[in-house]
């Protein structure tokens, strides 16, 4: 009686089947390996502000609302603590939106220290920056 050696073993999985088998699963072996890298590369992202930008704005204009005016300026403030010997820029875009006849003021304003953007619609241009600066 003859002893099965590693050569014997090898002959059995040659057939067509199992070399399918195992490819299939050496396949799906690497492909959950991709998939858990490319997760981990962006783990960050699930610590990131998530907040849609200009949500409300789009949110509006997919309501038909149209924007007639806008108005984009860049406006330096004091730095905050510990950074308050710098100055920010912060990005102010004013919009005029119309709806038949009704009228709204949106403010979106990017700062540059705090990396976040604000958005607030109001029905007159001064409430809007009134309640954008609370």
């Amino acid at each position: 009686m003859t002893k099965p050696n590693k050569c014997n073993n090898i002959k059995k999985i040659s057939s067509p089947s199992v070399k399918k088998s195992i490819f299939l699963r050496r396949k799906i072996l690497i492909s959950q390996i991709c998939f858990l890298f490319s997760g981990l590369c962006y783990w960050h992202l699930l610590h990131a502000n998530t907040d849609s930008i200009s949500s409300e704005l789009i949110e509006l204009k997919r309501q038909g609302w149209k924007v007639t005016e806008t108005k984009s300026s860049i406006e330096s403030r004091p730095g905050i603590k510990p950074y308050q010997n710098l100055k920010r820029e912060v990005q102010v875009v004013k919009y005029k939106l119309k709806k038949g006849i009704e009228v709204l003021f949106c403010v979106v304003e990017y700062d540059s220290q705090k990396d976040t953007i604000q958005e607030l619609c109001a029905e007159t241009l001064k409430d809007a920056e009134k309640k954008l600066r609370r």
